[in-house]
């Protein structure tokens, strides 16, 4: 597997966020693909695939629900070649990895963050595990980032870095954002956010407002 993509699984493990069983689940399907169809899972095209089916198995084994994908963006995943190719991964595609879409807009997020706070802000675009580490080593004051699950790919990396109390949810598939949840994790000193791409547009006017507010 790949050096940095293990790195991933180790500091989940670390933190308690995933076990010894997962962590070695992901390694020998990640290890299966590679073997069977003869691609490479690096950092770069496997980073989100790797976070977030490790951190789907560790919810479905602690028994918390999973969050469904939707059925048109599935669809079409279903009718590609690939796909079809692949009979034996259905069953762990569909209940633990549940298609996990890589960090979504993060050039429309971050350019809607600098339109807001002007002059007042300094956006940079990273990888998750870069961001969050960033703010770890106070480099950053705040991380924001998207996935399809608003939780999974979006935080891991900010979880195993930063804690899971300095990182809060945003928004969900069928959850919207609230503006009393976003003011209440900003509040709280939240220095993570996680939501669904289709929500950054709802999502970031508030959050940015009440982060200049706070640090005015």
């Amino acid at each position: 597997m790949d050096e940095q993509l293990l790195m991933r699984l180790n500091l989940l493990l670390e933190v308690g966020e995933i076990d010894e069983e997962i962590k070695n689940t992901v390694i020998d399907f990640v290890n299966n693909i590679e073997d069977d169809h003869s691609i490479e899972i690096s950092e770069e095209n496997g980073s989100m695939l790797v976070s977030h089916l490790a951190m789907a198995l560790a919810r479905i084994k602690r028994g918390e629900e999973i969050e469904a994908i939707d059925e048109e963006i599935f669809k079409e995943v279903k009718e590609t070649a690939t796909y079809k190719e692949m009979p034996k991964y259905y069953s762990q595609m569909e209940k633990a990895l549940n298609i996990e879409i890589p960090q979504v807009e993060k050039q429309n997020i971050a350019n809607l963050i600098k339109e807001i706070g002007k002059d007042k802000v300094e956006v940079t675009v990273k990888t998750d595990i870069q961001a969050a580490n960033d703010v770890k080593l106070g480099k950053a004051d705040y991380y924001v980032g998207a996935c399809h699950t608003g939780g999974g790919g979006a935080l891991s990396m900010a979880i195993a870095l930063l804690t899971r109390e300095k990182t809060a949810t945003l928004s969900m598939p069928g959850r919207p954002p609230k503006e009393e949840d976003i003011i209440k994790a900003v509040e709280e000193g939240k220095v993570a956010f996680g939501f669904t791409g289709d929500h950054y547009e709802q999502v970031i006017p508030i959050l940015m407002r009440e982060l200049l507010a706070k640090n005015e």
